[in-house]
């Protein structure tokens, strides 16, 4: 069953009467007069906030539904839309997500490029925003190298201000997409340098103690160094399940199914619901339980938390 994607609850109730329009007509699948509603909305918006949320609702909904020209139209909209907008009025990356986490999904860097290389050099806000999302477009497009003499060029590179290097580094592409970090780790380890990238791994994780991508970051790219790091994070925040869930996952990969299974244990009493991370994330502990399960030849519980964890990764998807 595909679901009209969320309505915003501060639009009132004409909003809410045009969503249960729409939901009716895909209920008696009369999907072109759906779209047909859904059009005339976006086109009646005159404020560019509502109109890129209207046209993103657009292309989620032909995306799930799989109307590959109902999406294109939609997308060429926003994009011609985003790059018309004033750079006053663009304060940040957030005012374009709904064009961006769709080119994502498309892969489309070229154009995600395009606008980040737009608003970063006329935009007097945010220009860092958007020189983050025109560096993750080139680390796609050009790899590594380019990607980090691209970073070597940002004015906040190198600088002594931590906090707005750290905060540069946390940027995002896309709604709970990969953040530039994660692409500044993997240039540096690509291009040799592993102590470099190690370091800035380890800073990313303590500030962003719950966020499982540089996680799986250091025990893909650096398992021998990895469990030391997890365990210290322990002494620093007992309460913290994530570095239990990747020593689990660590002790599964080097064959040791009884050891993964106790930490794992761990991890899931001190968070037994795992559902507050972001996307590709909720119930990572019972991802990894599953697998433990499945060694230990315990292949009916194995297979029910595998169902369990997939039912939600295609929940997100949707």
């Amino acid at each position: 069953e595909k679901h009209l994607p969320a309505p915003d609850e501060e639009k009132g109730p004409a909003h809410q009467e045009e969503i249960a329009e729409v939901a009716e007509l895909l209920k008696k699948n009369q999907i072109n007069q759906a779209f047909e509603v859904l059009w005339k909305k976006s086109e009646a918006e005159k404020d560019h906030d509502d109109r890129l949320r209207a046209l993103g609702k657009i292309a989620t909904l032909a995306r799930l539904l799989d109307k590959p020209d109902q999406a294109e139209k939609a997308i060429t909209a926003m994009t011609e839309l985003s790059l018309k907008l004033p750079a006053e009025d663009v304060f940040g990356t957030y005012k374009l997500r709904p064009l961006l986490d769709e080119l994502v999904q498309r892969k489309d860097w070229q154009t995600i490029r395009k606008i980040g290389d737009r608003f970063r050099s006329s935009s007097q806000f945010s220009k860092e925003d958007f020189h983050a999302l025109s560096l993750i477009a080139t680390y796609h497009l050009e790899g590594p190298k380019a990607f980090l003499k691209g970073l070597e060029e940002s004015p906040t590179y190198g600088v002594n201000d931590t906090a707005a290097y750290a905060e540069f580094l946390n940027a995002e592409v896309s709604t709970n997409g990969p953040k530039l970090g994660e692409f500044v780790v993997r240039a540096w380890h690509a291009e040799g340098k592993r102590d470099l990238a190690w370091q800035t791994l380890q800073s990313l994780i303590v500030m962003n103690g719950g966020a499982d991508p540089f996680y799986r970051l250091a025990t893909d790219q650096f398992p021998d160094a990895a469990p030391e790091f997890l365990r210290s994070l322990l002494t620093y925040n007992p309460y913290e399940e994530r570095p239990l869930i990747w020593l689990s996952e660590l002790e599964l990969r080097a064959g040791r199914p009884a050891e993964a299974h106790k930490l794992i244990d761990q991890a899931i009493a001190l968070d037994p619901s795992d559902g507050e991370q972001g996307k590709d994330s909720r119930m990572q502990a019972y991802d990894v339980l599953s697998r433990i399960l499945k060694a230990e030849g315990n292949n009916e519980k194995a297979e029910f938390f595998a169902k369990v964890t997939k039912s939600i990764r295609q929940g997100e998807a949707a």
